[in-house]
């Protein structure tokens, strides 16, 4: 839908070329994609479900209250934070008798996946508040502001420029209602096209930097962070392939980006697991999922049981939340005879993300 309504707003406009003034047009193309979508939303279930799946609709709505009521109640200027709502299931207040809660437990552990609210503006809500939320309703308004300049302007290339862009803006706008697909990069499309708009309209000169020592000093400390950060996420996306290449025949990731233990085959191929890349790069397996994919290689060797814990240990200091984190330090303690009880509470109380766990 966000798709066929962008196509159709870049058309309306090119096909216009001031046969409508702008004013009545642009309006009118606000008005109705809002029209439209309202329509949707009070269509009968009966007629709904002949067009796409209204329990899954009627789902989103349940998932959006339960955000919207979590947040507000407990964090409602600042937010949770950034990805963080699993949060959610442990704030103050939370029950199974508050709107949403029963879709949200069951899109957690029946889905297996992450439980977001599909709906990039609940999202922003969510995660950074009301105040949040306005600083992003002024971005929205500055780009629709610059937008109507740029189709207001006098000449035919900034014109044709303006239709393109905000034809990309209602496609972001109206499929973002519904998803969240665009999930990390939603800040930096909305960073790029206000660049793009600006840099198009006001057509403002670079202003050149005196390349004093200060200057110097604060662009190689900036490059340097950055170099450091590139080699981070290269090398341990380095470490990530060397371990699922050895582990192919044993591990799989299914669709909903769960690692699952392969049944045994008589015709198993055997693989050289990189003990010694992990030994040596340890300092560089820094996420969740690095960690227990690192020490899940590092258990098939009893020489190395010390850092297998010290690698879980730090997993749920980083990650208290992560239910995967928990249940292998529970795995790893119980071999050796250890209380494991309030690993295992930990990780029923938990997210089910990442885990690994034999069908």
């Amino acid at each position: 839908m966000a798709f066929i309504l962008a196509a159709l707003y870049i058309i309306l406009f090119f096909w216009n070329k001031k046969r409508i003034s702008l004013r009545i047009l642009i309006p009118i193309s606000i008005l109705f994609p809002l029209l439209l979508i309202g329509s949707i939303l009070f269509t009968p279930l009966e007629t709904a479900s002949r067009y796409f799946n209204a329990e899954t609709l009627l789902i989103r709505f349940s998932l959006w209250n339960f955000h919207f009521q979590s947040v507000l109640q407990n964090f409602p200027l600042f937010g949770i934070g950034l990805d963080a709502d699993s949060l959610l299931a442990h704030l103050p207040g939370t029950n199974s008798e508050r709107v949403g809660y029963e879709d949200f437990y069951r899109f957690l552990h029946s889905f297996r996946s992450y439980p977001q609210a599909h709906n990039l503006y609940v999202e922003t809500f969510t995660s950074l508040g009301i105040l949040g939320s306005l600083l992003f309703l002024w971005i929205g308004i500055y780009l629709l502001f610059i937008t109507y300049l740029m189709l207001t302007s006098k000449s035919k290339e900034v014109t044709n420029s303006g239709i393109f862009i905000s034809g990309v803006l209602v496609f972001v706008a109206v499929h973002e209602f519904f998803d969240y697909n665009l999930g990390e990069q939603h800040f930096f499309i909305p960073v790029v096209l206000s660049l793009s708009l600006i840099r198009i309209k006001l057509s403002f000169p670079i202003r050149k930097f005196k390349q004093n020592l200060s200057f110097k000093t604060v662009y190689m400390i900036v490059l340097i962070l950055l170099g450091f950060l590139s080699f981070q996420l290269i090398w341990e996306q380095r470490l990530k392939n060397l371990i699922l290449a050895s582990t192919q025949d044993e591990i799989e990731l299914d669709n909903f980006l769960i690692y699952k233990e392969k049944k045994p085959s008589g015709n198993r191929k055997k693989f050289s697991h990189p003990f010694e890349e992990i030994l040596k790069n340890q300092f560089w397996i820094r996420s969740e999922e690095n960690i227990v994919l690192a020490s899940l290689i590092l258990r098939k060797s009893p020489d190395y049981q010390d850092l297998v814990e010290s690698l879980l240990n730090r997993c749920v200091i980083k990650n208290p939340y992560s239910s995967v984190c928990w249940k292998e330090k529970a795995d790893v303690l119980s071999k050796k005879d250890q209380n494991v009880t309030r690993e295992l509470e930990e990780g029923k109380k938990t997210d089910p993300f990442h885990i690994i766990f034999t069908e």
